[in-house]
């Protein structure tokens, strides 16, 4: 045994000392329920681009998590595990990847507000393409305004276009993909991924 009045103390092992390193809490987004030691916060989240709409960065490494899950969901910034649960504003200016008052025009100028969950920003157009690309290289984007009879958008969509010619509305990719903006999960590839191959 040393002694015990020392002024210094023994240096931790790594895995110790690379653990107190890791964050512990969010500041943008507040989780104070219980954690569980195999879970570990990604890094890189609360960033938001000039738009205001999320940074995505992906991390080299996978967040640790109970479920020893490698995918690319692990290595978002916005994953979570049982300790560091999906929770509503989790994912920082996950609203600014979508349009603001998409509308269909009708005769006589009748507007109706149309689902903005289906109108992408060029932005997050880019994040689902993206995201799809892990599963489908040759995925590509494009974007049209919608229109049908009498019928039209008054905004563009935007939609991931598969080497198969089928189409997947960036719009949807995101809101499944980040939970309706309250994170990734395992599933979030899975799901992504099942889409992807039966489109």
């Amino acid at each position: 045994m040393g002694n015990p009045f020392a002024t210094q103390s023994p240096a931790l092992p790594a895995a110790s000392a690379a653990k107190l390193a890791e964050p512990t809490q969010t500041s943008w987004s507040l989780w104070d329920g219980p954690r569980d030691s195999r879970d570990a916060l990604p890094i890189g989240g609360g960033i938001t681009t000039a738009s205001g709409a999320p940074k995505i960065v992906e991390n080299a490494a996978a967040a640790r998590n109970q479920y020893n899950y490698v995918g690319p969901g692990a290595k978002n910034p916005y994953f979570t595990n049982p300790g560091n649960p999906l929770r509503e504003g989790y994912v920082q200016g996950f609203n600014n990847w979508f349009l603001n008052n998409p509308a269909i025009l009708g005769p006589n100028n009748k507007s109706t507000p149309a689902n903005p969950v289906y109108y992408s920003t060029e932005e997050g157009a880019q994040e689902a393409l993206r995201l799809v690309q892990q599963h489908e290289p040759g995925a590509q984007l494009a974007s049209r305004t919608w229109g049908g009879g009498p019928f039209i958008s008054n905004q563009p969509m935007f939609f991931v276009t598969l080497p198969n010619g089928k189409e997947l509305n960036a719009g949807g990719i995101l809101e499944g993909y980040y939970s309706h903006g309250c994170g990734v999960s395992v599933s979030s590839d899975l799901e992504l991924e099942r889409s992807v191959r039966l489109a």
